[in-house]
């Protein structure tokens, strides 16, 4: 999976200097955004995922490779007063064209952005990602420029969905194999309001996965992010019982020495719950394989008021939905 990540990391750079690079002009942070989404929508290669926000579609992921290739001498960002007057261009003489070539079908959806959108007209370009995909204006403050009332119907079903789509209750996730937006994205359709971190340490080699910066991109998100090391398990047994195949010894050590000392905890979380859905979060994709399930469970059977615990796939796995097991099943295809 790291190998995996990493050529996704590298292409995606590709991609975002490949775009500055056949850009007939500067491009403002804001274009770059709008832009980067359709070429997304248009190819089909989800370089980069997106979280809806103040102007629509936008990737934290994209936000920081922009910084990074600043760094690195590879971009020019000429700072306005907003980010609509903030800028970014190619330094050519750090870019090879051979060297950051795209595939055949991805060069071609990118011509094809390039030469058919209205890359020029920020608000029009803005308006028609909001038409494309209406789940990305759901916090927009700028919609009710648009005067489109069929926009707005859509906008509001999205939000109605969100709503609705699925129970205030306790849920668990696994980051495994998320980006960082599409972990908040999936947060987000979910209607969760605060998340809760369940590992004994909040560190992960991928860095946007770390406490601090986690906690940052979710309060982008508009959701609270908690940390409970607490109820985590000891590094020093994760690595000694996981690879020796304990796994379900671990989880009895863990269930007879940490969680009977969880009481507290779980009537934080029944409290959270109160306020609105809740998630418990770890590294591991599947629940089984994770001490968040246990302590999800232990925290229902100590606080009732919680409902019922659930599990959140991450989105294009094919996961039963189940109802009475505390099953995963998938959200709804509002984005």
């Amino acid at each position: 999976m790291l190998v995996q990540e990493v050529r996704m990391f590298l292409y995606r750079r590709k991609v975002l200097l490949a775009l500055l690079a056949n850009a007939p002009a500067a491009l403002s942070l804001v274009q770059l955004q709008k832009i980067m989404f359709l070429f997304v929508q248009k190819s089909g290669n989800a370089c980069y995922d997106f979280i809806p926000d103040t102007y629509g579609c936008y990737s934290m992921t994209l936000h920081d490779d922009i910084h990074n290739l600043e760094k690195n001498n590879f971009v020019m960002v000429t700072h306005g007063n907003d980010i609509f007057s903030t800028t970014v261009t190619i330094k050519k003489e750090n870019y090879d064209d051979e060297e950051y070539l795209l595939t055949k079908e991805d060069g071609r959806a990118m011509r094809l952005v390039l030469e058919s959108y209205p890359i020029n007209d920020v608000r029009k370009l803005i308006e028609m990602t909001y038409k494309l995909k209406p789940f990305y204006a759901i916090r927009s403050g700028i919609v009710k420029d648009c005067d489109d009332r069929e926009l707005e119907k859509s906008i509001v079903k999205c939000k109605e969905m969100i709503e609705t789509g699925h129970p205030r209750c306790l849920y668990t996730i696994g980051y495994q194999g998320f980006s960082v937006d599409a972990f908040a994205r999936t947060l987000m359709m979910y209607n969760i309001k605060t998340l809760v971190d369940v590992r004994k340490n909040a560190f992960s080699m991928r860095r946007e996965f770390c406490g601090s910066p986690l906690m940052e991109s979710l309060k982008e998100a508009g959701i609270l992010y908690v940390a409970m090391p607490e109820v985590g398990i000891p590094s020093k047994d994760r690595k000694e019982m996981i690879p020796a195949g304990k796994l379900q010894e671990l989880f009895a050590w863990y269930k007879e020495n940490v969680l009977p000392g969880c009481a507290s905890y779980a009537k934080r979380i029944a409290d959270y719950v109160k306020q609105g859905s809740t998630a418990v979060m770890c590294y591991e994709e599947l629940p089984k394989d994770c001490h968040r399930k246990l302590f999800a469970e232990y925290c229902l059977a100590k606080e009732p008021s919680i409902g019922q615990v659930r599990h959140i796939p991450r989105p294009g796995l094919m996961h039963e939905k189940k109802s009475s097991d505390n099953g995963a099943y998938l959200s709804p295809a509002i984005d």
